[in-house]
């Protein structure tokens, strides 16, 4: 499940995003428009610490080239985690 939810992280964050600005505009009493602005960039944050990719199934470059030439389908990602 997780795994799906960061599969699609982007495409669940980016209208949900959106979404929360929206309905966030119509507050005009700053009283309440600080706290849900801060409460969506917190948010914002966490989302994107949690949802960072993982450590890798491959440990080296040929093994990389040897699953990518096997036959069955698989998803290469790159990414860097400094």
């Amino acid at each position: 499940m997780f795994e799906t939810i960061n599969q699609y992280s982007a495409v669940i964050a980016i209208p949900g995003f959106l979404v929360a600005m929206f309905a966030l505009l119509p507050v005009r009493s700053w009283r309440r428009r600080i706290p849900l602005y801060s409460g969506v960039a917190i948010a914002g944050v966490v989302a994107m610490l949690v949802l960072q990719p993982g450590d890798s199934t491959v440990a080296s470059d040929s093994e990389a080239r040897s699953i990518i030439v096997s036959g069955r389908p698989v998803f290469v990602e790159f990414f860097s985690n400094t």
